[in-house]
């Protein structure tokens, strides 16, 4: 999935409302869950969806196998990884490829991924 834009906490929480039932239909279909989320055209995150995504990556890393971020800028990257510190689940990545191959490594080619 791609994420752009500028996101107030509505859209936010709109998000991972809709990756959170993707998620559900992954596990009922006993499929592992991992998501590739590109947010190299997601704007800078304010103060006020801080808490928000530190939600976000708390209940993600309860119920997703791996969760891959790409981003490109400096800045965009610091602010993710103070976000994912301490979870295995989530990692950052510059490629999509990198992304791809971190997400089937352990299971071959055929991951299922949201996105």
């Amino acid at each position: 999935m791609v994420l752009t834009g500028f996101w107030t906490p509505a859209i936010a929480r709109e998000f991972t409302r809709q990756l959170d039932m993707a998620v559900a239909t992954m596990r009922q279909a006993e499929l592992p869950a991992r998501s590739l989320i590109d947010i190299r055209d997601l704007s800078l995150l304010s103060v006020t969806l801080t808490p928000v995504f530190r939600s976000f990556v708390e209940d993600q890393s309860r119920i997703c196998d791996r969760i891959a971020l790409i981003s490109s800028s400096m800045l965009q990257r610091l602010q993710a990884k103070r976000l994912i510190d301490g979870t295995s689940r989530f990692q950052l990545f510059s490629t999509i490829d990198d992304a791809e191959d971190w997400l089937g490594e352990a299971l071959g080619a055929d991951v299922a991924m949201t996105g």
